[in-house]
């Protein structure tokens, strides 16, 4: 039950929902809010997920631990899936807290889609790599089983949607949600656009 609709006005009087946001590990909060007070960053969140405070959510976010106890014992597990299973345990009280836990990526959400199903809230997850076609085994198994457990999938792009139904998840649960642009920071330039021409820039085939 989501309290706001798509044309982003209030259909019940119910207070916000909470929503728990992961980023891996690689990805520092803390640091990441520092440098937007400073400037250097564009937004005040990775991903621009802090303005789903504007759609009648209430955002909280992992603080990842890069150093500690636990991420070095399970370092053997993570070199070898390339996954943060770290995360099933740190902030794990906060994460029981929300009414629906969101993971930017599958590095993330994988890992926290194992968890309790009756203890831990529904488990999103974005899915950006495990779509590719050539995998290992064991990932592939990895992933299938990820896939069974989380109660959505977000994809970036609907060429990835043929493969994920082919890994067993219900079009129902399987979402498309394009990358967005800030339309504030980049504006078009004036006049026609060269023709014939396309340019993208990032590393992610997807």
């Amino acid at each position: 039950v989501y309290p706001y609709g798509k044309d982003n006005q209030k259909v019940m009087d119910q207070p916000a929902m909470r929503m728990y946001i992961q980023y891996d590990r690689k990805m520092d909060v803390t640091s990441w809010a520092e440098s937007y007070q400073a400037g250097t960053v564009p937004d005040e969140m990775p991903y621009g997920l802090h303005h789903l405070r504007e759609c009648g959510w209430e955002p909280s976010f992992r603080h990842a631990r890069s150093s500690t106890i636990l991420t070095r014992a399970m370092k053997p597990v993570e070199s070898r899936l390339g996954l943060d299973v770290a995360a099933l345990v740190e902030e794990k009280r906060k994460r029981r807290q929300a009414d629906v836990v969101f993971s930017w990526n599958e590095g993330v959400g994988f890992p926290t889609a194992w968890g309790p199903r009756v203890r831990e809230p529904p488990s999103v997850t974005g899915c950006i790599w495990a779509t590719d076609q050539a995998m290992p085994s064991l990932m592939e198994r990895v992933i299938r089983h990820s896939l069974r457990r989380s109660a959505g999938v977000v994809l970036l792009s609907s060429g990835q949607l043929p493969r994920i139904l082919e890994m067993g998840v219900e079009r129902d649960r399987a979402h498309v949600v394009s990358m967005g642009v800030d339309s504030d920071r980049f504006v078009p330039l004036a006049g026609d656009p060269t023709p014939s021409m396309v340019m993208s820039a990032g590393n992610d085939q997807h």
